[in-house]
């Protein structure tokens, strides 16, 4: 069963946005506490709720500085 959050996507942005700026600065237990309160008032998992911590933001797909296709087998291998 889905739990849905009883607020607006632009209340959501803004109460992360303080939530972020309260996280970075808290130590190990404090950060436990407001990931729980997070958690608790948007409805999120607590994983996504710790990726929406970052100071970034979160992040979705390719890493910066990667190469699209490195490490990627092609089928092909070399003779030697």
């Amino acid at each position: 069963m889905a739990r849905t959050s009883s607020i607006s996507k632009k209340s959501t942005q803004e109460y992360l946005e303080k939530m972020r700026d309260r996280y970075q600065s808290r130590g190990r237990e404090a950060r436990s506490r407001l990931l729980d309160e997070l958690c608790e008032v948007c409805a999120y998992n607590r994983k996504h709720a710790i990726k929406l911590m970052r100071p970034g933001g979160y992040r979705r797909g390719t890493p910066k500085g990667s190469v699209p296709g490195a490490g990627r087998f092609t089928g092909r291998v070399s003779a030697q």
